[in-house]
């Protein structure tokens, strides 16, 4: 029977902050998904709605139809749907900015992801968590620029078609929700960026064949912050 040996096993607990920073940044990228091509940004007098891309138009059609029940003509309406690109300068643009934000997300959830499974070198670890932050916030000022550009050139040009009969849709607040939950990770990340716990095991083997652990000592916590 040789002489006992000791050795010191390392454990990496994840932080909270970076597993919640994540949720958050899914939800929104999951909100940008739903948003992007949706055409319920805006609505003009009930029948004309915008979106990032498209103007879309509901036009209401009378047509008359013969008929040999003791009537003549009969008028029916129908109502015609149709969309059309909007190839404005300020739609485009902001629409620019809002797929920036979008491919900010994903690179983000993507940095997080290989963050949390890293687990050599603490230092590459915290330089990806940095990484992941800022991206974050270029994608949070993207986004934010083109949710305040866009209602104020909307209602500006519906000033000049004479149309002052308008309301936000739906597809604006899930962006707006978007730009708060990725402001929540962005926020969450940077201010646990620098933080991790490493548990240090020290057990103390025999050297045999079977290697039987002859005694645990107690676990050591270390915090690291660099």
């Amino acid at each position: 029977m040789g002489a006992p040996t000791a050795k010191l096993e390392t454990v990496v607990i994840i932080s909270p902050y970076k597993v919640l920073s994540l949720f958050f940044t899914i939800i929104s990228l999951l909100c940008l998904f739903i948003a992007i091509p949706s055409t319920f940004w805006f609505h003009a007098d009930r029948l004309v709605r915008y979106g990032l891309w498209q103007e879309c138009v509901i036009k209401p059609i009378e047509s008359d139809k013969n008929l040999d029940i003791g009537m003549s003509n009969v008028q029916k309406t129908e109502t015609k749907f149709s969309c059309a690109l909007n190839n404005k300068v300020w739609v485009q643009l902001c629409g620019s900015f809002v797929i920036v934000a979008f491919s900010c997300t994903v690179i983000g959830i993507i940095l997080i992801i290989i963050g949390l499974r890293h687990k050599r070198r603490q230092e590459r670890k915290m330089k990806i968590y940095g990484a992941a932050g800022f991206v974050a916030f270029v994608g949070i000022l993207c986004l934010l620029i083109a949710l305040v550009f866009f209602p104020i050139m909307f209602i500006r040009e519906m000033h000049e078609r004479g149309k002052d009969k308008w309301f936000f849709g739906w597809s604006y607040g899930v962006a707006w929700g978007a730009f708060f939950f990725l402001t929540s990770a962005a926020i969450l990340l940077m201010c646990d960026r620098k933080r991790e716990e490493l548990f240090y095991k020290e057990s103390l083997y025999i050297n045999n064949d079977d290697e039987d652990i002859l005694e645990n000592q107690d676990v050591k916590i270390k915090t690291l912050k660099r």
